[in-house]
């Protein structure tokens, strides 16, 4: 004798099993998201100290070379446009003073395109930087906005705030809300 043994199989899910897959996905996507914030927090801090370093070998060339150092947004051809500072920046001695690096100038650092946009205000208004051999800014007080890309990172704004005595000071969140703020104690944002 055969005995004959149907298997009835379910091909649903149990609300158990649903529960468990939900808390899953859930933790999947909100590690992603924290992860893709992490990230694009440490690439705005990278470009902000890629600044500070351009900025400081320019005082410190002015310093130096005892002759005045222009710092701008452009190439290794001279100074473009004005707020395209993540396009490219460049320190170097304009003998001729005028902000194109011509034979006779010396090219002293470049960085190339970083992955927030930058901006520069400043007391006088002027697209570039000028050290003169002091070490002092050509009283061009003022301070760089990095804004990383996405409008989903507008809250991971930072500073770089330039005195006219060529010091440097990097923005901070004081109040731990997450946000750094401006020397003002505003908040920062895109």
């Amino acid at each position: 004798m055969h005995s004959t043994h149907q298997f009835n199989i379910a091909t649903g899910l149990t609300l158990i099993e649903l529960l468990i897959s939900i808390c899953i996905v859930s933790v999947l996507v909100s590690f992603t998201f924290s992860t893709r914030t992490w990230i694009a927090s440490i690439k705005v801090d990278s470009d902000r100290t890629q600044m500070a370093t351009i900025i400081n070998l320019a005082r410190s060339s002015a310093i130096q070379l005892n002759h005045p150092v222009t710092l701008c947004p452009g190439s290794e051809a001279g100074c473009g446009s004005r707020n395209k500072w993540h396009l490219g920046t460049v320190a170097f001695v304009d003998y001729n003073n005028n902000k194109q690096i011509d034979e006779q100038d010396k090219l002293l650092g470049s960085i190339a395109q970083l992955t927030s946009r930058v901006t520069w205000r400043s007391f006088r208004n002027r697209s570039y930087l000028k050290f003169v051999a002091t070490g002092h800014t050509d009283w061009q007080n003022g301070h760089f906005r990095f804004c990383p890309e996405g409008t989903e990172y507008h809250t991971l704004s930072r500073q770089l705030v330039l005195n006219a005595a060529g010091r440097l000071y990097f923005s901070r969140d004081e109040d731990g809300d997450g946000l750094h703020e401006d020397v003002q104690g505003n908040d920062l944002t895109c």
